[in-house]
């Protein structure tokens, strides 16, 4: 028994230390965008334009924030934006009527009168990869589940730009589901100092943050909402109107 007991610990600890290996066979690596690997720390930098250097380094490691650093600036001198970020989904799933009127067809299908359910999507980070797409670099994280829903996060970095998008790529086999998502950032070590945006009657805002507040609900101008931290601000706003088609109701 005590044989058996020593060989299992000797196996978790063997797994627990192994290095994740990126998958890396799409990437080009005459493109601009560049990465290192150092254990399971994955560190990318691209052109963010204007003479900028952007760069991003992902902590694999389960149970850390996925962005360890986020910077910008130029070669040597980069300021770092915010650290220890996740990204947070939250997936509200619901039915859709497919019977009465021939399918998808049906537009007002009142769908948030109907029950539903909402799940966190969990990110288990299983493994990596990076590929290029002509002048974007795409780094796609397995992976995702929420309830009967599964797929990968992608972040996909733009060269000549300072802007990256993080996007849940997910899936279900289940048909007439209904969906409606939530997107944003947690930041796990309280860097963010001030929250900024301009509300719907041109004026800007500015509150400091509150950890121990709960999420809430603001009416925004331009889709855009500004976390300021040390040495810099980052602005989060969700992807343009033609991203989803809607075919029932649409919320911003």
């Amino acid at each position: 028994m005590k044989l058996k007991t020593l060989i299992v610990l000797l196996l978790v600890s063997s797994a627990a230390f192994a290095q994740l290996k990126v998958n890396t066979s799409q990437f080009n690596r005459k493109n601009e965008f560049t990465f290192a690997q150092k254990g399971n720390v994955i560190d990318v930098k691209w052109p963010a334009g204007g003479g900028n250097i952007g760069q991003v380094t992902l902590d694999m490691t389960v149970g850390r924030p996925l962005f360890k650093t986020i910077a910008v600036g130029v070669k040597g001198v980069l300021k770092t934006v915010s650290t220890d970020l996740d990204p947070a989904f939250l997936l509200s799933i619901g039915k859709r009527d497919l019977l009465s009127q021939n399918g998808w067809n049906i537009f007002f299908d009142k769908v948030p009168q109907k029950p539903y359910k909402t799940f966190p999507v969990i990110l288990e980070k299983s493994s990596a990869s990076i590929k290029t797409i002509g002048s974007q670099t795409v780094v796609n994280i397995s992976s995702l589940k929420a309830d009967h829903f599964s797929g990968d996060l992608e972040i996909t970095f733009y060269n000549g730009s300072p802007m990256f998008n993080i996007a849940a790529v997910i899936s279900t086999q289940q048909d007439a589901t209904a969906i409606v998502y939530d997107a944003g950032l947690i930041d796990r070590k309280a860097g963010w100092k001030n929250i900024s945006w301009i509300n719907t009657r041109d004026t800007t805002m500015t509150e400091s943050v509150n950890t121990i507040d709960s999420a809430k609900n603001i009416a925004v101008k331009y889709r855009a909402i500004a976390a300021k931290g040390k040495e810099g601000a980052i602005a989060i706003f969700p992807a343009p109107h033609q991203y989803f088609y809607p075919l029932d109701e649409a919320f911003n």
